[in-house]
């Protein structure tokens, strides 16, 4: 992908590393773009099941990157379209893809908005969070976008106003992650979802992750007509009747054995 970003697929999973550890994997210019394509390329991809965003490092990701301030790779848009930083985190949160975070290290300011936009989230019980941008004289202001859609904003808010460091076992009491583990065991952790994530239908994994988006924005009557439609149409699929007779022969479905 580039000197910022790896992208590797195996076991049709899209694994995207920020590698710029000698920079905290701060968001620069170059590493915002490249993520950016790389997250798209995993999308768009049909051999692609699900996503894992980690990192290189003693940090996942600094946030902005201050020693390159006027490049406008994170607050830069609005004026000029778009950031790569806003669509990165549309890809994340919207696209078919469910995304695992691999949290080894620390996450603050716009680092943290991509840690939030992952679906399940595993963490080092090491790791600190921050949302640093009041003590930089700015404001979190995309990153509440995501905390919203997460259901996670008002619990934030206080560590919004100060600034704070706060710690992995903080940061899943307001449920910002999904799991905190030992350092030494956050690889067999992410191991372990990955597992979970294998053994379900791909197209079923793509339906789960439209429900979070899709039905919030409906009345009651327009969302079970939605579900009611959805729900028909993967019941009626190739991957659907595969599910259901893998179980009724007592077998493991096509999908776990490709």
């Amino acid at each position: 992908m580039g000197a910022s970003v790896e992208y590797r697929i195996a076991e049709h999973i899209a694994w995207i590393t920020l590698n710029r550890p000698d920079n905290h994997n701060a968001l620069s210019d170059a590493l915002t773009g490249e993520l950016d394509d790389a997250v798209h390329q995993a999308n768009a991809d049909d051999g692609v099941r699900f996503i894992v965003l980690g990192a290189k490092g003693k940090t996942f990701c600094a946030g902005a990157d201050i020693k390159a301030a006027g490049q406008g790779s994170i607050g830069g848009g609005g004026l000029h379209g778009p950031s790569p930083y806003v669509s990165i985190l549309n890809q994340l949160l919207d696209g078919p893809k469910p995304v695992v975070g691999r949290i080894q290290g620390g996450a603050f300011g716009g680092g943290l908005g991509l840690v939030t936009a992952c679906d399940i989230i595993v963490a080092a019980e090491s790791v600190p969070f921050a949302y640093s941008e009041v003590r930089l004289g700015v404001a979190p202001w995309m990153l509440s976008v995501v905390l919203q859609r997460k259901g996670v904003l008002t619990a934030s808010a206080p560590l919004m106003l100060t600034g704070e460091r706060f710690d992995a076992h903080k940061a899943q009491e307001i449920n910002l992650v999904h799991k905190v583990v030992p350092d030494e065991a956050l690889d067999q952790a992410v191991r372990e979802e990955i597992e979970k994530l294998l053994a379900c239908g791909p197209k079923a994994l793509q339906d789960v992750k439209r429900i979070a988006r899709t039905i919030p924005a409906l009345s009651l009557q327009e969302g079970f007509a939605f579900a009611e439609r959805a729900s028909a149409a993967l019941f009626g699929s190739d991957e659907g009747r595969e599910g259901m007779a893998a179980f009724r022969e007592k077998r493991k479905p096509q999908w776990m054995r490709e």
